[in-house]
């Protein structure tokens, strides 16, 4: 059998049989996949963690406008103060939407 000569860790050449060389390439391959898939998925939580930073925002400036306003406008769209965050967590996706909305009807037009 053939002994090769490779250069291992430190930069001291070490020979090696060609059977060795080969499971040192399979594991570096392994451990490259392995890193490959942890960088993936450290992007995708990374991403997820973004997007929720961005409906925070997004919940906190709606309930920020909702609260500015007085009770008398508050009453006219149909909202009570203690119900603000709420509505805000709908209306900025945070939350289901479980408000009906009533359609009028004009009985004057078909």
């Amino acid at each position: 059998m053939t002994k090769l000569t490779a250069t291992i860790g430190g930069g001291k050449s070490t020979r090696v049989s060609p059977f060795a060389l080969d499971s040192l390439v399979a594991g570096a391959t392994t451990l490259r996949s392995m890193i490959e898939e942890a960088m993936r998925d450290a992007k995708r939580i990374v991403r997820r963690l973004r997007a929720r930073r961005r409906e925070r925002r997004r919940l906190q400036s709606t309930y920020n406008e909702l609260r500015a306003l007085d009770d008398h406008t508050l009453r006219d769209l149909g909202f009570h103060r203690d119900e603000l965050m709420s509505v805000a967590a709908e209306v900025s996706g945070a939350a289901e939407r479980t408000r009906t909305r009533v359609q009028l009807q004009s009985y004057l037009f078909p």
